[in-house]
């Protein structure tokens, strides 16, 4: 079993596809699957169930791929270790963000490229939920987005430190919070630091509110209040002219390894604190 292997098969997992997962390690696909095949010829089981489609990976395969995100996340932060020796500030950093925390970490990663290029990164977009788990386990580096607080304490290794709070503003509908009483609400996903703070106002003043649709996405959100479908709860940034809503804010948190991880993460973790 080797190290690119186990690289390749991590990169169809997350790929679900043979040719994407090839141009993500910069290998030709043939390259690729011929390396998939000899590891299951030596493990002796398949790792992965082919169809016209895509892959999608076995109950095997899914164990062993969870293995391997361990295996490479220690092989990159030791290979960081050894070149901070040499001051040099390289290797693979990956990410994983919210829909609402893209423009965020777009910015950030800009910034990052161009002031060290050689690093290379690896976004993945994931539910709020599921932030802490995947770096807990060594699945990313480093994470953004606003999962709740139970979900971060819950996850062994993981420190969070949060950015400038962002006002709460009400779009499609005015009265302030009572407005949702009423009206139909389009809420962000499950899971979500900002989904609790607006059903948590709801709640202090009597009512549960009316959710017509979820969405996170901001283009989402802004289109669905837009064609008059509902009002929503948003961060100020998201559009200038929202009712304000006093005493609510919302923020975005970066995660990343209590350990610290690699120079590169950490240099990455200071651009998102900054941007």
């Amino acid at each position: 079993m080797e190290l690119r292997q186990l690289r390749y098969l991590v990169a169809v997992a997350r790929h679900g596809h043979i040719t994407r997962a090839a141009d993500d390690v910069h290998v030709t696909q043939s390259a690729l699957s011929q390396q998939i095949k000899r590891l299951e010829a030596e493990l002796g089981i398949a790792l992965l169930v082919r169809t016209p489609t895509g892959v999608s990976l076995t109950p095997a395969g899914a164990d062993l791929v969870r293995r391997a995100e361990v295996v490479l996340a220690e092989v990159a932060e030791a290979e960081a270790e050894v070149l901070a020796h040499r001051s040099i500030v390289r290797g693979l950093v990956r990410v994983a963000a919210t829909a609402a925390a893209a423009p965020v970490v777009a910015l950030a990663l800009a910034g990052l490229h161009r002031e060290r290029p050689d690093v290379r990164l690896v976004v993945r977009q994931a539910a709020a939920a599921e932030l802490p788990g995947l770096v807990s386990r060594g699945s990313v580096d480093v994470a953004v987005g606003d999962p709740r607080a139970s979900d971060v304490h819950a996850a062994a290794g993981v420190a969070a430190s949060a950015r400038r709070p962002d006002p709460l503003v009400l779009l499609g509908a005015t009265g302030g919070i009572e407005a949702l009483r009423a009206a139909p609400v389009v809420l962000p996903e499950e899971g979500s630091a900002l989904r609790d703070t607006i059903i948590g106002a709801c709640e202090d003043i009597g009512f549960g509110p009316l959710a017509l649709l979820e969405a996170s996405d901001p283009t989402t959100v802004l289109a669905l209040v837009d064609q008059g479908l509902g009002c929503a709860v948003v961060p100020a940034s998201w559009r200038e002219g929202g009712e304000p809503l006093p005493g609510l804010s919302h923020a975005l948190v970066v995660l990343s390894a209590e350990s610290g991880g690699s120079p590169a993460s950490a240099l990455l973790r200071e651009r998102l604190l900054e941007v």
